[in-house]
Parts: C-alpha cells; structure tokens; sequence
C-alpha cells in the first residue's frame, strides 16, 4: 500500500505543478486535497493540516464555494479530529455542512454524523457553539 501511496504522491505533485504553471486554480485545489488525504493516511498530521488549508484557500480564491470546498473543509475536520483537536473539527465540520447542505446530501450527511461522534466523545463545553 505504501508503493501506491508513493505512486500516488507523486502523480498528484505533478499535477499540481503543471495546474500551477497553467494557472488552474480548480485542479490545483483537487490536487492538494489528494496530497492532504495521503499525508492524512501516513499520519503526517502537520503535512495534511497544511495541504488541507491550502486547498481550502485555493478553493475560496477560485470561488469553488461548492463541493471541492466542502471536501476541503470535512478533510480539515478529520486531520483535526486526528490531531486531537475535536473543537477545531467540529468548527472546519460546521462551515462544510453550511456548504454541503446545497451542492452534496451524501457529503453532508458524512459530515453529520462527524459531528455527531466528536459530539458523544467530547463534554460539550470543549466544542464551538452552534
């Protein structure tokens, strides 16, 4: 599996180079939410939360405030989870289910239930308001 994460990486690292050059702000976003899941999958936690943000930040740019944003923002949701930071997962989980609720029902309803385990792991003082 490591092999097809390399493979992976590096396939992704290519296109966002050539997305870059081009100046595809689209497909530069989608590359680096790919290259945030596979850092997320190795646990490299600081890698992903970073590719994750930038993504993020890609998306808003290019006005994707659509499904690649709300990926974007679930994805910033698990690598905080992850981290041990259910507080900022919940908040990342909130603004894509605001998102979610009108471009992607399957997504949003993956984002739901997210917040729904954070919220019987956590004491309800340590998450955002809603």
């Amino acid at each position: 599996m490591i092999g097809d994460l390399a493979a992976a990486e590096s396939a992704l690292n290519e296109a966002l180079d050539l997305a870059v050059r081009s100046g595809n702000r689209l497909i530069q976003g989608r590359a680096l939410l790919g290259l945030a899941e596979i850092h997320l999958a190795r646990d490299e936690q600081h890698v992903a939360l970073a590719r994750a943000e930038e993504a993020v930040a890609v998306f808003r740019e290019h006005g994707a405030e659509g499904a690649w944003q709300t990926r974007a923002l679930e994805l910033l949701g698990r690598v905080h989870e992850q981290a041990g930071r259910p507080g900022i997962a919940m908040h990342a989980w909130q603004a894509a289910a605001v998102l979610a609720g009108r471009v992607d029902s399957v997504l949003a309803g993956q984002i739901a239930k997210s917040i729904t385990r954070v919220r019987a792991a956590v004491p309800e003082q340590a998450l955002p308001e809603r």
